[in-house]
């Protein structure tokens, strides 16, 4: 049976490798995403469906 390690990093993100700043990259674009193009759209998704249950 395979041990499995808690410790073993799939993955080395170790900041000297590329990874970590890729990584970082990656979460700050889906941060950047959320915060300026899907939370004004689920705003305006959110308020149009209160003026409708509102006007029923």
């Amino acid at each position: 049976m395979a041990e499995n390690r808690v410790s073993a990093p799939v993955i080395n993100l170790a900041p000297d490798s590329l990874a970590f700043p890729l990584f970082l990259g990656a979460m700050v674009a889906c941060g950047l995403y959320a915060a300026f193009i899907a939370t004004p759209d689920m705003r305006a998704a959110a308020q149009q469906q209160l003026v409708e249950s509102i006007n029923g």
